[in-house]
């Protein structure tokens, strides 16, 4: 059952978003794009992003690395 046991959120305890992503996986030589669908923070503090690529069937919990999950500015300057 899914719950805050630290694998994957309830519904409720996701804040859905949409958010477009360049992805930096390992095994890529170039950026990956991507969206990010939703967040929810762990019971540990760490916080997943639900971050599905481009050319992938479904999207998946990963932890939010700023490093690697670019977060793209959309309208304005």
């Amino acid at each position: 059952m899914p719950g805050s046991n630290g694998s994957v959120p309830a519904d409720h305890e996701v804040r859905t978003t949409y958010r477009r992503a360049l992805v930096h996986d390992e095994g890529t030589s170039w950026p990956q794009p991507g969206a990010v669908l939703g967040w929810w923070t762990r019971p540990d503090g760490i916080e997943m992003c639900r971050l599905r690529t481009f050319g992938t069937k479904a999207a998946r919990w990963t932890v939010f690395d700023p490093d690697r999950i670019h977060l793209l500015v959309e309208g304005g300057t």
